[in-house]
Protein backbone atom coordinates (compact mmCIF):
# COMPACT_ATOMS: atom_id res chain seq x y z
CA UNK A 1 0.00 0.00 0.00
CA UNK A 2 3.23 2.25 -0.32
CA UNK A 3 2.21 6.03 -1.44
CA UNK A 4 -1.60 5.28 -1.15
CA UNK A 5 -3.91 7.66 0.80
CA UNK A 6 -7.36 6.39 2.78
CA UNK A 7 -9.86 8.54 4.21
CA UNK A 8 -11.26 6.13 7.18
CA UNK A 9 -13.72 9.13 8.20
CA UNK A 10 -14.98 12.58 7.26
CA UNK A 11 -15.16 14.37 10.42
CA UNK A 12 -18.53 13.84 12.07
CA UNK A 13 -19.33 12.42 15.37
CA UNK A 14 -19.90 8.42 16.09
CA UNK A 15 -17.39 7.60 12.88
CA UNK A 16 -15.21 4.54 12.62
CA UNK A 17 -13.44 3.20 9.56
CA UNK A 18 -11.57 -0.17 8.89
CA UNK A 19 -8.66 -0.53 6.38
CA UNK A 20 -7.68 -4.31 6.54
CA UNK A 21 -4.30 -5.94 5.23
CA UNK A 22 -5.93 -9.32 4.42
CA UNK A 23 -2.43 -10.87 3.55
CA UNK A 24 -1.34 -13.41 6.61
CA UNK A 25 1.80 -12.88 8.28
CA UNK A 26 3.83 -15.52 9.81
CA UNK A 27 4.91 -13.68 12.90
CA UNK A 28 7.96 -16.06 13.23
CA UNK A 29 9.60 -13.63 10.82
CA UNK A 30 9.00 -10.67 12.76
CA UNK A 31 6.78 -7.53 11.57
CA UNK A 32 8.00 -3.87 10.40
CA UNK A 33 5.02 -1.47 9.51
CA UNK A 34 5.66 2.16 8.64
CA UNK A 35 2.49 4.55 8.01
CA UNK A 36 2.36 8.48 8.43
CA UNK A 37 -1.31 9.15 9.81
CA UNK A 38 -3.47 12.83 9.95
CA UNK A 39 -5.98 13.72 11.96
CA UNK A 40 -7.70 17.57 11.33
CA UNK A 41 -10.98 19.05 10.56
CA UNK A 42 -14.27 19.53 12.83
CA UNK A 43 -13.49 19.19 16.40
CA UNK A 44 -11.09 16.38 16.12
CA UNK A 45 -11.90 13.10 16.97
CA UNK A 46 -10.33 10.06 19.68
CA UNK A 47 -7.82 9.05 17.71
CA UNK A 48 -6.87 6.27 15.77
CA UNK A 49 -5.41 2.15 16.48
CA UNK A 50 -3.18 0.26 14.80
CA UNK A 51 -4.01 -3.58 15.24
CA UNK A 52 -2.77 -7.08 14.54
CA UNK A 53 -5.34 -9.47 14.43
CA UNK A 54 -5.45 -13.25 14.47
CA UNK A 55 -5.75 -14.59 11.07
CA UNK A 56 -7.62 -17.94 12.60
CA UNK A 57 -10.64 -16.25 13.82
CA UNK A 58 -11.97 -14.82 10.12
CA UNK A 59 -11.60 -11.54 8.73
CA UNK A 60 -13.58 -9.03 10.82
CA UNK A 61 -17.25 -7.25 9.27
CA UNK A 62 -16.38 -4.11 10.83
CA UNK A 63 -14.31 -1.77 13.50
CA UNK A 64 -15.00 -2.54 17.26
CA UNK A 65 -16.24 -0.11 19.64
CA UNK A 66 -16.44 3.74 18.95
CA UNK A 67 -15.01 6.51 20.72
CA UNK A 68 -11.95 5.99 23.43
CA UNK A 69 -12.06 2.23 22.63
CA UNK A 70 -10.32 3.55 19.19
CA UNK A 71 -11.85 0.30 16.70
CA UNK A 72 -9.89 -2.29 18.89
CA UNK A 73 -11.84 -2.58 22.48
CA UNK A 74 -15.03 -3.04 23.08
CA UNK A 75 -17.68 -0.12 24.16
CA UNK A 76 -20.19 -1.07 26.30
CA UNK A 77 -22.35 -3.68 24.51
CA UNK A 78 -20.41 -2.90 21.32
CA UNK A 79 -17.86 -5.92 20.79
CA UNK A 80 -14.46 -5.42 20.33
CA UNK A 81 -12.65 -6.23 16.97
CA UNK A 82 -12.76 -9.83 15.98
CA UNK A 83 -9.45 -11.92 16.39
CA UNK A 84 -8.10 -9.05 17.99
CA UNK A 85 -4.64 -10.28 19.40
CA UNK A 86 -2.08 -6.68 20.00
CA UNK A 87 -3.04 -2.75 19.65
CA UNK A 88 -1.75 0.16 19.62
CA UNK A 89 -4.11 3.40 20.49
CA UNK A 90 -3.19 6.68 19.53
CA UNK A 91 -5.69 8.51 21.19
CA UNK A 92 -5.54 12.42 21.03
CA UNK A 93 -8.72 12.99 22.30
CA UNK A 94 -7.86 12.58 26.08
CA UNK A 95 -10.92 11.97 27.53
CA UNK A 96 -9.14 9.29 30.07
CA UNK A 97 -11.37 10.18 33.22
CA UNK A 98 -14.38 8.52 31.51
CA UNK A 99 -15.04 4.53 33.17
CA UNK A 100 -12.89 1.97 31.40
CA UNK A 101 -14.08 -1.05 29.55
CA UNK A 102 -13.56 -3.95 31.40
CA UNK A 103 -10.51 -5.71 29.33
CA UNK A 104 -8.77 -2.37 28.41
CA UNK A 105 -5.12 -2.20 29.98
CA UNK A 106 -4.02 1.35 29.34
CA UNK A 107 -0.45 2.43 29.26
CA UNK A 108 -0.37 6.24 30.68
CA UNK A 109 1.62 8.64 32.57
CA UNK A 110 -0.48 11.07 35.40
CA UNK A 111 -3.55 11.08 34.85
CA UNK A 112 -6.78 10.71 37.16
CA UNK A 113 -7.18 7.09 36.17
CA UNK A 114 -5.39 4.50 38.38
CA UNK A 115 -4.10 1.61 36.39
CA UNK A 116 -5.23 -1.82 38.34
CA UNK A 117 -4.07 -4.04 36.07
CA UNK A 118 -0.03 -4.20 34.90
CA UNK A 119 1.19 -6.31 32.01
CA UNK A 120 3.93 -7.87 32.97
Amino acid sequence: MADQLIRLTNAENNASGLVLFTKKVASSKGLKVEFDFYMYGGTGGDGISFMLLDASKGIPSGPGGLGGSLGYANRFEEPGIKGGYLGVGFDTFGNWSNPRPKNELPRRKRTGYQNQKRAS
